[in-house]
């Protein structure tokens, strides 16, 4: 639907500014009388932020709010609406609190919309993806049930739960990221500074060098001489790779299913994120298929996105969700055979939190162990490559003493 940008005067005489969906001019026209403001400008296309005030992207993709943000926002604004503050003066409290410049403006934009009439989920979805689609849909539930302060506070948990999970992937792998960091430390010390200092000493006693070291002086002198397209080299792979990363994932993914932990840890967070939105989405009053659309639309995978769409066919067909999701390559079987006792028992809703929480638990269990398993063979990796530096030297320093006797 086409959008456009206005200008209006609202009762108290006040100018704002915003963006609106709407079917043509002449729909925008009324949409905006109907919020009882005065137009003073309308034209086609969202009004653009200066040049100078807008955020850039080093990736190209396309830019949401962080999800501390959004956490952040919903917690606070679920306590103001519990404690009965109108919704305007909450989001205007909200963006007065927001840590992140971006979140500030977007609040501000959200909080002017509602004054001039616009609904909270109309006024969110106005932010052109700032905030994802399932918290769109499920706030919408939240102001037509009006349950709003419960919905923003099962957004918060459920925001919490997520950034609790990956918040523990990143902590457990700090460590590894130290012994890589440490042992590119060690090596390029052994290699550029004290490999090279016995290469003199066996030139002037006129005997060749060892093996291990010819081939150690070779990298550095392969690093040294071409260190201008090495480095070339490692920004375009890199970029390609930042750039490319959601594509190279997708590629990826259907062949690391198949890998001993990485296929079942996967399967694991497949599972778990539908279970999570879906039973979020039905516990919020929405309907199965609204779920799963909804579902669909969040998916953090192009895999995930079609699994979810063929199940909306299926069900929007008459068939039940567990008879597609049982079938899926990237669903837990035993998941699926549980979501079709809740079908079967009418209790859905109630067995996917019982899913999700399990899989939470299932999940943190397995990223321990996959952590507890990485450490010790990247000490040991890591170990043996420096060992053999090590090994190399010394073996070298004594053929010097077999030289000088």
């Amino acid at each position: 639907m086409p959008r456009f940008s206005y200008e209006a005067f609202d009762p108290s005489g006040a100018l704002s500014k915003g963006d609106l969906e709407a079917a043509s001019e002449a729909a925008a026209l009324s949409a905006l009388l109907a919020r009882g403001v005065t137009p003073v400008s309308l034209k086609s296309g969202a009004a653009q932020e200066p040049w100078w005030a807008r955020e850039i992207s080093l990736t190209g993709a396309s830019q949401t709010h962080k999800s501390a943000e959004v956490e952040r926002f919903f917690a606070t604004f679920a306590s103001l609406m519990a404690a009965k503050l109108p919704l305007v003066d909450s989001l205007k409290f909200c963006a007065s609190q927001a840590h992140d410049l971006r979140m500030r403006r977007s609040l501000t934009r959200v909080a002017q919309s509602v004054e001039n009439g616009a609904s909270l989920q109309t006024a969110l979805h106005e932010e052109n993806g700032l905030f994802a689609e399932r918290l769109v849909t499920l706030v919408g539930i939240g102001e037509a049930s009006n349950t709003l302060p419960d919905i923003a506070q099962r957004i918060a948990e459920l925001l919490l739960a997520e950034a609790v999970f990956y918040r523990e992937i990143r902590s457990a792998m700090i460590y590894p990221v130290i012994l890589l960091i440490t042992a590119a430390v060690v090596m390029g010390v052994l290699v550029f500074y004290l490999v090279p200092t016995l290469a003199p000493v066996f030139a002037s006693a006129g005997a060749p060098l060892p093996l291990p070291l010819k081939l150690i002086l070779a990298l550095r002198a392969l690093a040294l001489d071409h260190w201008v397209i090495a480095t070339a080299v490692l920004i375009v792979v890199v970029g390609a790779v930042t750039l490319g990363r959601k594509a190279l994932f997708s590629t990826l993914r259907p062949m690391m299913r198949h890998l001993p932990i990485a296929g079942p840890m996967m399967v694991q967070h497949v599972t778990l994120e539908v279970c999570r939105n879906l039973h979020l989405m039905l516990s919020s009053g929405a309907t199965l298929t609204t779920a799963i659309a909804t579902t669909r639309d969040a998916a953090r995978s192009p895999q995930t996105a079609e699994m979810m769409r063929r199940a909306l066919q299926d069900v929007q067909s008459g068939a039940a969700l567990s008879d597609h999701l049982s079938t899926a390559p990237g669903f837990d079987p035993i998941a699926a055979a549980m979501i079709r006792a809740g079908e079967q028992s009418d209790q859905l809703g109630a067995v996917l939190g019982r899913i999700s929480a399990d899989l939470t638990e299932r999940a943190a269990r397995a990223l321990k162990q996959l952590v507890q398993l990485i450490t010790p063979v990247m000490t040991l990796l890591i170990g043996g490559g420096i060992g053999m530096v090590v090994l190399s030297t010394i073996s070298a320093i004594m053929d010097l003493n077999d030289l000088a006797f």
